[in-house]
C-alpha cells in the first residue's frame, strides 16, 4: 500500500500554479452560470436514467442494476435521491437466488425504457440455482445528461449527502460526451467524488486512501489503453474531522476545470483533493511515462490538456460492491471473495449483516450547477439556452435569441411573456442570495485532513 505521503507527493508533481479562490456556494468573478438544477422536482428532459446491469461505468461486475422507478430516484425535502433498494423487493428471495427461475429484462419496448448499454450482459439477467446464476441482488440508479447537456471547461458544485451504508459506492462523475480519443480511458473519466457508505475507520490497500463514509475522494481515468489507465498519478483523498462523516450533512464537492489545470475540492476551493497541471513541456503521454513504449499516442494532435480537452456529461450514480478491488478481500469483513464467480450471491447470502446499517442509504442532491469563464471555453449545450435553471414554477431558459413575435400586429411594449421572464429572474436572483446565506448559516466548514 503506498503510503498516503507519497500519494500526495505524487499530486503535489502535477500541481500548477494557477490557482483560482472561490468562494463557497458561488461563481467566481468572470464566471457565468450555464446551468443550475435545484431539484424543486426531477426533470426528465435534463436527467436521463441509465437502463443497465452492466455496472455504473461497466465491467466492475457490481451487485446493482440501475432501473428508472420512483422507489430509486425521488425528490424530497427539496433534494434529489438516489436510492439502493433491494431486487428481492419485486423478485422474492428466491427469484433472486434462482430457487424459482426468474429473468430481468431491461430491453425496454420504447425510446422511453430502452436499455441503455448491454455491455456484461446489462440488458438481461436470469436466475436459476441449479446453474449457480442469480439476480443483481440490488436496485438502485444512475442518473447523466449524456443527451442534454456537456461542457468543455468551467466550474462544478454539487452539494450532497452521502449515503451510509456497508458496500455502497456513490459516485459522482464528468464522462466524455464524444469518445474524440478512442475507448474508455483514452478520452478521459474525471471522478469528481467517491466514496464507501461503511463505517469511519474502513481500511483499503494499494493506490486508495481507504476510509469509510469519512472520507471522500477524486481521480481522473485516462491511457492508452484500459490496461495502460494512469489513476494512480491522479487520485487525492481528504477525510472530515474526528467524529464526523460526510454521511451528516450537505457538503459541496466541486471541480474547477480549464486548459490549464484541473482540480477539485471540498466545500471551499481552498480544501484541494486532486489536481493535475497541464502544460506543453509535460503532456499526459509524458506524465504517464508511455514514451518508448512502443504504443500509438491516441492525443496526438490534441493539446497539452487532452484527454481533458473535450466536452464532458454529468453523471451521479449508487452503486454497491463489485469485483475490481475497491473492496479488499480478506477486510473489514467482507462477505464477498472477488475471484468468485459466485461473488453477488456471497453477498446477498450475508442480508442480515449489511442491510441493517442501510438505514441512510441514498445519496441525496440539493443542487448541481455548472459556470463557464467568459474565455478560455467551448460552452456548455443546453437545447439552445445559454442558461439553464429548476424554479420553483417550473423550467426557464434565458439566453440565447429572442422568440420571434406570434403576430406581425402586437402592439410594441411588454408581454405578459416578458413580464414573466423578468419576475422570474428577480425570483431566481432572491432565492440564490437566500440560498447562499442559508447554507452559510447551516452548513459547518470542516478542517480537512489531506490524505
Amino acid at each position: 500500500m503506498k503510503s498516503c505521503t507519497s500519494v500526495t507527493v505524487s499530486l503535489a508533481l502535477l500541481l500548477g500554479a494557477n490557482a483560482h479562490k472561490h468562494g463557497k456556494g458561488g461563481n467566481a468573478p468572470g464566471e457565468t452560470l450555464i446551468l443550475s438544477d435545484s431539484f424543486n422536482l426531477l426533470d426528465h428532459d435534463l436527467w436521463e436514467h441509465e437502463i443497465t446491469a452492466g455496472g455504473a461505468k461497466g465491467g466492475n461486475w457490481e451487485f446493482q442494476y440501475f432501473t428508472n422507478n420512483r422507489t430509486n430516484t425521488f425528490v424530497s425535502g427539496g433534494a434529489l435521491h438516489i436510492q439502493p433498494t433491494l431486487t428481492a423487493q419485486l423478485f422474492t428471495e428466491d427469484g433472486v437466488t434462482g430457487v424459482t427461475p426468474a429473468t430481468l429484462d431491461l430491453w425496454g419496448s420504447s425510446p422511453a425504457d430502452a436499455c441503455t448499454s448491454n455491455a456484461f450482459y446489462g440488458c438481461g439477467r436470469s436466475s436459476n440455482a441449479i446453474a449457480h446464476m442469480s439476480l443483481p441482488p440490488v436496485q438502485s440508479a444512475s442518473l447523466r445528461t449524456a443527451e442534454s447537456f456537456s461542457f468543455r471547461y468551467g466550474r462544478v458544485e454539487v452539494v450532497a449527502k452521502l449515503p451510509r451504508g456497508d458496500w455502497i459506492k456513490p459516485s459522482i462523475s464528468l464522462l466524455p460526451a464524444r469518445n474524440v480519443y478512442g475507448a474508455w480511458p483514452s478520452s478521459g473519466e474525471i471522478t469528481i467524488m467517491q466514496s464507501r457508505g461503511n463505517a469511519p475507520g474502513y481500511a483499503a490497500a494499494g493506490d486508495d486512501a481507504g476510509g469509510g463514509c469519512n472520507v471522500v475522494s477524486s481521480l481522473a481515468h485516462w491511457g492508452p489503453h484500459y490496461s495502460q489507465n494512469k489513476w494512480p498519478l491522479t487520485i487525492g483523498s481528504v477525510a472530515a474531522p474526528a467524529g464526523d462523516t460526510f454521511a451528516d450533512d450537505f457538503h459541496t464537492y466541486g471541480l474547477f476545470w480549464d486548459q490549464d489545470i484541473l482540480y477539485t475540492y471540498v466545500d471551499d476551493d481552498s480544501n484541494r483533493v486532486m489536481s493535475i497541471a497541464f502544460n506543453e513541456s509535460a503532456s499526459m503521454w509524458e506524465k504517464g511515462g508511455f514514451e518508448g513504449s512502443g504504443m500509438a499516442n491516441p492525443w496526438e494532435g490534441g493539446s497539452a490538456a487532452a484527454p481533458f480537452d473535450q466536452r464532458f456529461y454529468i453523471s451521479m450514480s449508487v452503486s454497491v460492491g463489485g469485483v475490481n478491488g475497491y473492496f479488499i478481500d480478506g477486510m473489514e469483513g467482507k462477505p464477498w471473495t472477488d475471484s468468485n464467480g459466485q461473488a453477488a450471491m456471497e453477498f446477498w447470502n450475508a442480508t442480515s449483516d449489511w442491510w441493517p446499517t442501510w438505514s441512510d442509504s441514498a445519496l441525496q442532491v440539493e443542487s448541481v450547477k455548472v459556470w463557464q469563464g467568459d474565455s478560455g471555453s467551448n460552452g456548455g449545450s443546453y437545447a439552445a439556452a445559454g442558461m439553464y435553471y429548476r424554479a420553483a414554477e417550473g423550467v426557464s431558459a434565458l439566453g440565447g435569441a429572442p422568440a420571434p413575435s406570434r403576430s406581425s400586429s402586437t402592439p410594441a411594449g411588454p408581454s405578459q411573456a416578458s413580464i414573466a421572464m423578468v419576475a422570474g429572474a428577480i425570483g431566481l436572483c432572491v432565492g440564490i442570495v437566500a440560498t447562499a446565506l442559508a447554507r452559510q448559516a447551516n452548513t459547518r466548514m470542516l478542517r480537512y485532513q489531506e490524505l
